[in-house]
């Protein structure tokens, strides 16, 4: 998630401390508020980088992003086609939701009112995008969001991933696919994993939901890559219906960002604790006793989406 230190200043390095307690994934975006070297040190083992593209100069900035996430040992990079263009949340307007973050008299008295959180800030600094201060007039939130803001934009093309492709020695992720022959062509270009994704449903509301494309794309390229999942997953049921439907595993934002609003450092512990016991508790339910297991359960899915007229 980007700008996850809005909700919990020193979000990101929670996450990954905890990811790395857990030996579990954690996908440091872009624009969040740690850096990639930052995190590479606090979650060495479990460090995935997800990256934006900066079209500019013949993406020197892509590529630099590159280089700096490859020197500091990211496992996997995470190049993300399913955030074509910025779009309007009415929520976020309404409730002036924005980066910068805006000084006014109504967010001032509510970090005056927020004494835990207020002190986390005193502590770790006004939340700027902290990869992105190298290529910033200076490392401020305005700076640093004005590089995200007109720098960044569009989608990897099948050109640009193809030379990501070519740079990156390691395991090479291709998020926001959405149709088996998207999922084709990037498991020709050389991606080792797909990840199937719709942004959280928070860019486009026309897209499909995730779960609903998985059976095709498991179909189409699931013997040949790892096949991942994202948008939707709320829960330990979750977990499973997409193990089921041929996901290997799952990744979710929202649910830590919730935990992280309400208990502060605690989050991240808390709701890994909720997904492992669901997990349990709905194998049990289904007569799996592993997530292997899980794979091989009988599922009717009348909402998937049928890709034959397409």
């Amino acid at each position: 998630m980007g700008s996850a230190g809005l909700i919990w200043p020193g979000a990101e390095k929670l996450f990954a401390a905890e990811a790395q307690r857990r030996r579990i994934p954690y996908v440091l975006a872009t624009p969040g508020n740690a850096s990639i070297e930052e995190i590479a040190a606090i979650a060495p083992d479990v460090f995935w980088f997800q990256l934006y593209r900066f079209p500019d100069n013949d993406h020197a900035i892509t590529f630099d992003l590159v280089r700096r996430a490859d020197e500091a040992g990211a496992h996997v990079l995470v190049p993300t086609v399913d955030s074509a263009g910025k779009s309007k949340r009415p929520r976020d307007i309404k409730n002036g939701c924005r980066v910068p973050f805006p000084i006014n008299p109504w967010t001032t008295y509510q970090v005056l009112t927020s004494p835990a959180w207020t002190l986390q800030l005193l502590r770790n600094g006004m939340p700027i995008t902290a990869n992105l201060v190298p290529y910033a007039e200076k490392a401020s939130q305005n700076s640093t969001a004005e590089v995200m803001q007109v720098r960044s934009g569009g989608s990897h093309t099948w050109e640009e991933l193809k030379r990501l492709r070519d740079r990156w020695k390691r395991p090479f992720v291709v998020k926001g696919i959405l149709h088996p022959q998207d999922a084709e062509r990037a498991v020709a270009l050389g991606a080792d994993g797909i990840w199937v994704s719709n942004h959280g449903g928070r860019h486009f509301d026309g897209a499909p939901a995730s779960v609903d494309v998985l059976p095709a794309i498991v179909s189409a390229v699931g013997s040949r890559t790892t096949v991942m999942i994202d948008s939707g997953i709320r829960g330990g049921l979750d977990v499973v219906r997409a193990l089921a439907l041929g996901a290997k595993f799952c990744f979710t934002g929202r649910c830590f960002a919730y935990g992280l609003g309400a208990l502060g450092p605690a989050g991240a512990p808390h709701v890994a604790d909720l997904f492992l016991d669901e997990i349990r508790t709905e194998l049990l339910h289904v007569g799996a006793c592993s997530v292997a297991e899980a794979a091989s359960i009988k599922v009717r899915h009348p909402n998937a989406w049928r890709m034959d007229n397409y």
